[in-house]
C-alpha cells in the first residue's frame, strides 16, 4: 500500500511538472530512472532550420525569444536532412523520476557532421558547451568512441533541458539516443565484435585475392583486391572507425575519406567487371559505356584534391554513385539474359545480395523491421555476401578455363598428331641422315658424359682416417680430364693417393679407372707395402694397357701411407705436397719424385720412398694443376705476361696460408673464392688433411 502511494504521489508530480513546463518547452520529456537502459531521442526532440546561420544560444534557449522561433516537433526516430547548407537546433529535455542522480551517455550515431555543439545544464544553473565533430581532432572528444558521445549527468527529481547545434558539409542526419553507461558498453563490446569480424572477413578475402593475383597475375583479381580495399576504407569512414583506428588527428583525410574511397570504389568495380565478365570481347558498346564511368570516376577523384571542396565532392560522388548503379543495373541485365554471361551471373547475384542489405538497413530505418546488429549495419552485412559471391565467380572463371585449357590440349594434341603424321610422311627422306646425325651426336655426348661419370663415380663418399679431419673436393672441367683422388683403409692401413691423366677425354678417364682399380686392388692384398712397390706393381698391371690405346698417355701421382705419430711415407712424381705447420705458422713445400705411371714398362729403380712428419694442428695440401694453371680472365692474354696472369703456386701458397687456422672446410671454400677470378680450364681436384 506504501509502494502504491508512493508510486501516484510520484505520477502526480510529473504529470504537475508537465503542466507547469511541457508547453513552454514544448517537448516530451525523455523519462529516466533506475532501471533505464536506453532510449532514442527521436521523437522526443523540436528542431529549428537555421538557413541563415546566425542563430546563437541565447536566441534558441531564452523564453522572451523561444515562442517568436517555429519549432518543429520531430515524428522520426532518425532526422535526415540530405546535403543541406542550414545549421540546425535541436532541443530535448531528459527528467529524472528516480531519487538519486543518474549518468548517461548522450549519442550522436552519424559520425559525419563537421560540426556538433551540445549546451546541457552545468551546477551552477547555467549551460556549458561541449564542441565536437570530425573536424576536430579525436583526441578532443569527451569519450573516446566511433561516433560522438556526451557524457551526461541528472540530477534526482530533475530535469534536464538540453540543447544542440548541427552544421555540416556531409549529409545531415541528426540520430540521437540516451544509454545507461552499462548498456553503452554492452553497445560498445557487441559493435567491436561485429566490426571486426566484417573487417576480418574483409582482409581475409583481400589477403586471398593478392595472392590469387600473384599466382595468376589476372588483372580481374587486381581490381577486386583494389575494391575490398576501397570499399573496407569507406565503411571505417562512414561508421567512424577510420577516424579513430588510422588518421585520428588528420582532418582532412578524416573528411575527404568519403568521397575519395567512393571514387576508387567506381573505378575498381567497373574495371573488375571489364576484366572479369571479359565486357570487350562480347560488346564494345558497354565497354565504352564502363570506360566512361571510369573516366568520370577519375575525374571527379582529381576534382576533390583539386578544389578541397569537401559538399561539391561528395554531391557529385553521391550522384554518379547512383546514376553508375543504375548503369549497372542496364548492363548486368543484358549480359545476363542477352549475353548468358556465367560470370555476369555471378556478378549480378553479388550485387542482388548486396542490395538486400542495403534494403534491411532502410528497413530498419523505417521501423518496418527491428533494429539489431545485423539490421543497423545491413550495408556491411550486404558488402560481406558481395564480396564473398564474388570470390566465387572469380573461382569459377577459373575452373571453367581449366576446362577450357583442357578440350583446347585436346584439339591440339589431335592438330599434333596429325601434322606429325604429314611430316613424317614427307621427310621420309631425310630420315637416314638424320639418323647418321643423331648416331654421331649421341656418340660424342655419351662419350664426354662416360668420362665425366668416371671422375666421379669412383671418388669415395665418405673419406677418413683417424686421428685427422679430411676434406676433398673435385670439380671436372667441361672438357673432361682425368683427375683422381682416393682415401683407402685397408688393414688396418690408411693410404691417400692423388694423381691427373694427361690428356682429356675417355681415353684419360679409362686410364683413371685402371690405375684406380689397380691401386685399390695392390693396397687390399698387401696393405702393408711401400708407396713406392705401390706404384711399380701398377704400372706393371697397366702399362700395356695404355700402349694399346695407342696414344701417348701418362699419369703424374703420387701415393702417401698414413703411420702412427703424424708420419706420412709417400713415393710418386706430382705436385709439391703443401704442409701448414701451426708451430710457425709457415707454409712448407714438399718435392714429389720419381717418374710417372705409363712413361716405361719397368719403374724399378726410378721411384723411391720419402717421408715427413705432421704435427698436431698442422694441415696438409694435396692438389692438382688445374688449380694454378688458371688463367685470370682477361681479354689481353696474350699481350701480358702469361705467368701474371696464371692463378700460380705462389698464389696458391699464400691464399693456403691466410686460410690455414680455419676450419678445412673453409680453406677449401676460400681457394675456390680465390679462383672466382680465373678461368679454370682443366680439372680442379684438392685434398686438404689436419692432424688432430
Amino acid at each position: 500500500m506504501i509502494r502504491l502511494i508512493k508510486t501516484c504521489v510520484l505520477a502526480v508530480s510529473c504529470v504537475l511538472l508537465y503542466a507547469q513546463y511541457g508547453h513552454a518547452y514544448g517537448v516530451k520529456p525523455v523519462i529516466i530512472d533506475g532501471s533505464f537502459e536506453s532510449a532514442s531521442i527521436g521523437r522526443n526532440l523540436d528542431y529549428i532550420v537555421d538557413s541563415g546561420k546566425n542563430l546563437s544560444f541565447n536566441n534558441v534557449s531564452s523564453d522572451a525569444k523561444v515562442r517568436k522561433l517555429k519549432w518543429i516537433h520531430s515524428h522520426e526516430d532518425n532526422l535526415g536532412f540530405g546535403f543541406s547548407t542550414s545549421a540546425y537546433w535541436v532541443r530535448f529535455a531528459i527528467r529524472n523520476i528516480s531519487k538519486k542522480d543518474i549518468a548517461v551517455y548522450l549519442k550522436q550515431d552519424y559520425p559525419l557532421i563537421n560540426h556538433i555543439s551540445l549546451y546541457a545544464p552545468d551546477e551552477k544553473g547555467g549551460y556549458h558547451e561541449i564542441k565536437t565533430g570530425n573536424a576536430y581532432p579525436f583526441s578532443q572528444r569527451a569519450v573516446q568512441h566511433r561516433c560522438f558521445i556526451f557524457p551526461l549527468k541528472i540530477k534526482a527529481g530533475n530535469e534536464a533541458r538540453c540543447y544542440m547545434r548541427y552544421e555540416s558539409k556531409s549529409s545531415m542526419n541528426i540520430q540521437l539516443a540516451v544509454m545507461s553507461p552499462a548498456a553503452f558498453h554492452t553497445s560498445i563490446e557487441y559493435e567491436i565484435i561485429f566490426f571486426w569480424m566484417f573487417y576480418g572477413i574483409l582482409f581475409v578475402m583481400l589477403v586471398y585475392n593478392l595472392i590469387m593475383f600473384f599466382a595468376t597475375l589476372d588483372p580481374s583479381y587486381f581490381y577486386y583486391v583494389i575494391y575490398i580495399a576501397s570499399f573496407g576504407l569507406f565503411t571505417m569512414s562512414l561508421n567512424g572507425m577510420a577516424y579513430r583506428y588510422l588518421w585520428p588527428n588528420n582532418i582532412w583525410i578524416g573528411i575527404f575519406a568519403t568521397p575519395i574511397c567512393m571514387a576508387i570504389i567506381i573505378i575498381s568495380l567497373h574495371m573488375f567487371a571489364r576484366t572479369y565478365i571479359e565486357v570487350r570481347s562480347f560488346s564494345r558498346f558497354w565497354d565504352n559505356i564502363l570506360l566512361a564511368w571510369i573516366a568520370l570516376a577519375v575525374a571527379t577523384l582529381a576534382m576533390t584534391f583539386i578544389t578541397g571542396n569537401y559538399r561539391l565532392s561528395i554531391t557529385v560522388t553521391t550522384a554518379l554513385s547512383g546514376s553508375a548503379a543504375a548503369s549497372a543495373s542496364m548492363f548486368v541485365i543484358n549480359f545476363v539474359f542477352v549475353k548468358k554471361s556465367r560470370p555476369a551471373v555471378f556478378f549480378s547475384i553479388s550485387m542482388l545480395m548486396f542490395l538486400i542489405g542495403v534494403i534491411m538497413a532502410v528497413l530498419r530505418l523505417f521501423g518496418l523491421i527491428p533494429a539489431n546488429i545485423v539490421t543497423v549495419n545491413g550495408i556491411m552485412v550486404g558488402a560481406v555476401l558481395q564480396i564473398i559471391m564474388l570470390s566465387f565467380g572469380l573461382a569459377d572463371r577459373i575452373n571453367i578455363m581449366k576446362k577450357e585449357l583442357t578440350l583446347l590440349n585436346v584439339e591440339l594434341e589431335n592438330k599434333v598428331e596429325e601434322r606429325t603424321a604429314e611430316l613424317l610422311a614427307a621427310n621420309e627422306e631425310l630420315e637416314a641422315m638424320n639418323w647418321k646425325l643423331k648416331e654421331t651426336r649421341d656418340s660424342l655426348w655419351g662419350e664426354m658424359q662416360l668420362a665425366k661419370k668416371i671422375q666421379t663415380v669412383l671418388l669415395p663418399e665418405k673419406p677418413s682416417i683417424s686421428g685427422y679431419e679430411i676434406c676433398a673436393y673435385m670439380n671436372p672441367a667441361e672438357n673432361v680430364g682425368g683427375d683422381y683422388y682416393d682415401i683407402i683403409n685397408e688393414g688396418g692401413k690408411d693410404w691417400i693417393v692423388i694423381g691427373d691423366v694427361s690428356g682429356h677425354g675417355v681415353p684419360a678417364g679409362l686410364i683413371m679407372m685402371m690405375i684406380q682399380t689397380s691401386i685399390s686392388t695392390i693396397i687390399a692384398d698387401s696393405p702393408g707395402l711401400p708407396p713406392s712397390e705401390v706404384l711399380i706393381r701398377a704400372n706393371n698391371t697397366i702399362y700395356k694397357n695404355i700402349q694399346k690405346l695407342g696414344e701417348n698417355k701418362y699419369m703424374t701421382i703420387t701415393v702417401l701411407a698414413a703411420h702412427s705419430k703424424g708420419e706420412f711415407v709417400f713415393s710418386g712424381l706430382h705436385q709439391d705436397i703443401m704442409v701448414y705447420r701451426k708451430r710457425t705458422g709457415d707454409v712448407d713445400c714438399i718435392d714429389t719424385n720419381g717418374l710417372w705411371i705409363g712413361v716405361v714398362e719397368d719403374l724399378n729403380g726410378k721411384v723411391g720412398d720419402s717421408s715427413f712428419a705432421m704435427e698436431k694442428g698442422d694441415t696438409a695440401l694435396l692438389y692438382t694443376d688445374g688449380i694454378f694453371e688458371a688463367w685470370e680472365k682477361s681479354d689481353y692474354r696474350d699481350r701480358n705476361d702469361p705467368f701474371g696472369q696464371m692463378f700460380g703456386t705462389e698464389r696458391l701458397k699464400d691464399t693456403f696460408r691466410k686460410s690455414a687456422e680455419k676450419p678445412i672446410d673453409e680453406i677449401k671454400a676460400d681457394i675456390l673464392s680465390a679462383l672466382e677470378h680465373y678461368e679454370c680450364m682443366d680439372d680442379i681436384t684438392m685434398v686438404i688433411i689436419r692432424r688432430q
